[in-house]
């Protein structure tokens, strides 16, 4: 009888390979699965942001800095530009010390062209508990911004930005 084959003989095969023998129909859905799988298992909560204008984003550490954003592809980002009514959409990700004391900022700021007094939406964000966001809205200068929980998932942020 043969032995099997010890675990550190097995070879990885790549992405390529498999999905050039699958039908080509399948092919890209199999391709995006594992990469949204990958974007949804490194974060601890996805959020969606939208705007009916477009808008200049920031994120900043408010207290701690045991976490930080990635956007779809994965790459961290500290900044990121909202086109009108398009979602734009973020994970959070936790390392090492992460606990519910944690708090970051974002900020969106219309992109009207204009010096100063722009709209903007300032979102204070931490959590009580597990499953128990925290957030805070700051609406300056005719801006209206809201959140809803996204059960099991994360927070939606929208803004109203102009008439």
């Amino acid at each position: 009888m043969a032995s099997p084959t010890p675990i550190w003989h097995l070879h990885v095969i790549p992405l390529e390979i498999i999905t050039m023998r699958l039908p080509f129909t399948l092919a890209p859905l199999l391709s995006s699965l594992l990469c949204l799988s990958s974007f949804a298992t490194t974060t601890h909560t996805l959020h969606n942001v939208t705007a009916n204008a477009k808008a200049n984003c920031q994120f900043s550490a408010a207290y701690e800095n045991q976490f930080y954003f990635v956007d779809k592809s994965g790459a961290s980002i500290t900044t990121f530009t909202l086109e009108p009514n398009v979602p734009y959409q973020f994970g959070l990700v936790l390392s090492g010390g992460a606990d519910f004391n944690m708090e970051y900022t974002m900020v969106c700021v219309a992109d009207t062209g204009a010096f100063a007094k722009r709209p903007r939406v300032t979102y204070v964000i931490g959590a009580n508990g597990p499953a128990d966001p925290d957030v805070k809205v700051v609406n300056d200068y005719g801006a209206e911004g809201s959140w809803k929980v996204i059960p099991g998932v994360g927070e939606d942020f929208s803004m109203k930005l102009q008439n």
